[in-house]
């Protein structure tokens, strides 16, 4: 955040005309933070509107892939995209307006946290939500082979990627971020138990092996893109300590 704060003040100075600007560096510096928290505290706003929107249409596409799967076809909804929308919208609203909105746009981390943080679940969100697209009709149905589709079976296959990306950026500006890592621990956790519950039947006839298996990679693989949300942490704590806590001499290169 510092090193934002810096560069974005450095650029100021250079692109603005100085008689604009706050008379000293300082000043200016602050400004700066001031207008990189305004705009992180806009995008948190966008995405939380945006994963809302996607919890919400998600949890109705499933339900209606239960109704079908069950046979019981009159429990098939239509998507209701203004409820959706609305309750979205008061979401993002009540977030503008909370009595810590103070922090979000004053010269604080909170900002920028949030924008990471509510980025990374709304990326989650989409992809979710595409995967169960993906359940509900086949690629060719759907069109997802080519254009927009394309990129939306990319997004179900590898959201992921992006969300632990900017998850660990969230624990690197904050050290609270690294509740994001229970996350992926309650994914690996519930991937299994549903394997377990799907399966049952071939537990009876086959045996554990298989589903032994496919329940391990899951927690290995949850498991590992949680360590790499908690990693910023580490590496922060360690380079602290070096710096501060161990003679000069002794320091590693």
């Amino acid at each position: 955040a510092e090193q934002a704060i810096r560069y974005t003040t450095i650029f100021l100075t250079k692109v603005m005309p100085l008689n604009i600007l706050p008379s000293t560096y300082e000043a200016t510096s602050a400004l700066s933070a001031v207008m990189i928290n305004m705009i992180a505290f806009v995008i948190a706003s966008i995405s939380l509107y945006d994963l809302t929107i996607f919890i919400l249409k998600r949890e109705s596409l499933k339900n209606n892939l239960d109704a079908i799967a069950n046979g019981d076809h009159s429990k098939v909804t239509q998507q209701k995209d203004e409820t959706h929308h609305l309750l979205a919208k008061t979401a993002a609203q009540l977030f503008c307006v909370n009595p810590a909105g103070v922090f979000f746009t004053a010269a604080y981390s909170e900002s920028v946290f949030a924008m990471l943080t509510f980025s990374g679940h709304a990326i989650a969100a989409r992809g979710k939500f595409y995967h169960c697209q993906l359940q509900k009709e086949t690629m060719e149905e759907q069109g997802l082979k080519k254009g927009h589709g394309r990129i939306r079976w990319w997004w179900a296959k590898f959201y992921w990627i992006a969300s632990t990306a900017l998850w660990m950026l969230a624990s690197y500006t904050r050290s609270n971020g690294t509740f994001s890592s229970i996350w992926w621990l309650l994914i690996g956790v519930s991937k299994c138990i549903s394997c377990i519950i799907a399966n049952r039947r071939a537990i009876e006839r086959k045996g554990t092996i298989s589903v032994a298996i496919d329940c391990l990679s899951s927690l290995v693989f949850c498991g590992a893109l949680a360590l790499l949300v908690a990693y910023p942490v580490y590496y922060h704590d360690g380079r602290g300590y070096n710096f501060h806590c161990v003679k000069p001499m002794q320091r590693p290169i």
